[in-house]
């Protein structure tokens, strides 16, 4: 019986590989398109929806948490555009930091 193992083609490892190069612009280009659709929706449950997908996509960037947490209380659209025309935010994910040797290599 043959094992179920995903091998991807040097093709589609690009794709991926592309995919997690250009997270940080993807993100930022959602968040963008949710303020523009949250000015346009009527206060309901689409707008609910659209504010909890906000909450999660902010997450994933430097913005402050304090200015964020502001936003996401006032539920102002307004104030989410001018948080996210801020120059610096990004959502570029940091590596894991190496942890520290026991060793001192001097």
């Amino acid at each position: 019986m043959a094992k179920h193992h995903q091998y991807l083609t040097g093709h589609q490892k690009g794709i991926v590989s592309r995919f997690y190069a250009n997270q940080d612009a993807r993100v930022i280009v959602k968040l963008q398109e949710l303020a523009s659709d949250l000015f346009l929706t009527p206060a309901g449950d689409a707008a609910a929806k659209k504010w909890a997908t906000v909450e999660k996509e902010l997450a994933k960037t430097n913005a402050p948490a304090a200015e964020v947490a502001k936003v996401l209380a006032a539920r102002d659209a307004k104030a989410l555009a001018s948080l996210l025309a801020r120059p610096g935010l990004s959502a570029e994910r940091k590596g894991p930091e190496r942890p520290a040797s026991d060793r001192d290599d001097v």
